[in-house]
């Protein structure tokens, strides 16, 4: 067998390779970008549902009480199973209505732990969605729910049941839960609070003591010369 002459060098192919050209198309589908939220964020409404009722949609609790049904008639001494959510309170956005003195408001929350279902699109022809953990969805401004005091903080939320209020609204009634990091937080604010309070009420009352006080004086003051002019005319 005939020796390799190792001293011819080797040829490589150096024919040009076909490659794909480079797309927009081609960039999506390679997985070097992932989608992201646009657009309005999702909205997360209270709901309540009977339970021993037959759920009417699919995956749900039992059926949904409808607008202004407050109770299951078929079970009233059933306890509702309401809708919740998990999330960090980021934001507070105000929209302009037809009544100068009630804006819309609504709050922008970041999901957490767990996947939020929420819905999107006009009320009447609203579609279900997922907002899952990182992601935003908003929520309404309720009378009985006071949000504003947990910006920054996780807060889960319960919807625990609704009744009739007048001129045909609706008031709903929740359980908002925190975690006890965030309640020892929120108690030494509620002190901080208290004492600034205290200290301001003691501040108006020295002031109100020091202004009758010196009250008196002027009276007293102006009583002293009106004897000297009485005393001065009669000698």
């Amino acid at each position: 067998m005939a020796k390799k002459d190792e001293t011819m060098p080797e040829t490589k192919n150096t024919a040009p390779v076909n490659k794909a050209p480079v797309t927009l198309d081609n960039i999506d589908a390679d997985g070097s970008f992932v989608e992201e939220q646009v657009g309005y964020y999702p909205y997360w409404n209270p709901r309540v549902y009977c339970t021993e009722c037959a759920p009417v949609e699919p995956g749900a609790p039992g059926r949904q009480l409808a607008d202004r049904e407050f109770s299951c008639k078929v079970h009233p001494n059933s306890t509702p199973k309401g809708t919740r959510f998990l999330g960090v309170l980021l934001a507070r956005d105000e929209t302009p209505t037809d009544k100068p003195d009630k804006p819309f408001i609504r709050y922008t929350f970041q999901a957490t732990d767990v996947a939020i279902p929420c819905q999107q699109g006009p009320s009447a022809e609203a579609e279900d969605t997922i907002v899952g953990p990182g992601e935003f969805f908003t929520i309404s401004h309720y009378d009985a729910m006071n949000v504003e005091k947990f910006y920054g903080h996780e807060i889960l939320v319960t919807t625990i049941s609704k009744r009739a209020i007048k001129d045909g609204h609706t008031l709903w009634r929740f359980s908002v839960k925190v975690r006890p990091g965030t309640k020892q937080i929120l108690d030494s604010q509620r002190k901080n609070l208290a004492a600034a309070a205290k200290a301001r009420f003691e501040l108006l009352e020295k002031q109100r003591q020091e202004a009758k006080l010196l009250a008196g004086r002027s009276t007293s003051a102006r009583e002293h010369v009106a004897e000297v002019a009485t005393e001065e005319a009669t000698a």
